[in-house]
């Protein structure tokens, strides 16, 4: 379980826990995002406000357990976060408060499976054209950006913090990846032969 935010003014400890292991979309494990509430005071009580603000790939749908907290949505953030506007602390009283998440922070082995095949039908298909050099390069280099996802997604050395920022990485990968495949398939297009099946 590692610190992820710390609010001083507020008294506010933020934590982000789980196992870091990958598994099947059915079987990820929740994460759990902790709040802890904390009167520094040694003689006053306090109502001090909590809020989590939940990482943007988490929506409404995605909370499993919101604890004892509110779900909001924030419009200047474009962010969804839980909160409890006061809670009562006596004198140097610490409180906890946890809100269960589905782990969103993945790409299934499938759509890299189909992006992987469908590069190769691209690349066959351009075999025997004036574009096939070309076009091997940038499919190899696909195909090796998707390798690398697959290595990143299984590494069960990252923490869970670590892997959601590594899932942001990976779908720009991923984006930059589709923009490549769409240029091979351009150049397909230029042989005036027969387009590939659409992707599903």
């Amino acid at each position: 379980c590692s610190s992820n935010l710390q609010r001083l003014a507020a008294g506010l400890l933020l934590a982000v826990c789980g196992a870091a292991g990958p598994a099947a979309a059915a079987d990820r494990e929740p994460m759990t995002l902790r709040v802890i509430a904390v009167n520094p005071s040694a003689e006053k009580s306090r109502n001090v406000p909590v809020r989590i603000d939940l990482p943007q790939e988490v929506k409404p749908t995605d909370i499993l357990d919101p604890g004892e907290l509110d779900v909001e949505f924030d419009m200047e953030r474009s962010v969804y976060y839980v909160y409890k506007a006061e809670v009562p602390l006596a004198p140097k009283q610490t409180r906890v408060f946890e809100v269960i998440v589905r782990d969103v922070w993945f790409i299934a082995d499938a759509e890299l499976d189909t992006l992987g095949q469908h590069t190769q039908l691209v690349l066959n298909r351009l075999e025997n054209t004036e574009y096939y050099e070309s076009s091997k390069q940038l499919g190899e280099s696909i195909l090796g950006r998707l390798d690398e996802v697959r290595k990143i997604q299984r590494d069960e050395t990252i923490s869970r913090k670590q892997r959601i920022g590594a899932y942001r990485t990976n779908m720009q990968t991923l984006r930059v990846v589709k923009e490549d495949l769409a240029r091979m398939e351009k150049l397909l297009s230029f042989t005036g032969g027969p387009p590939v099946p659409e992707m599903m």
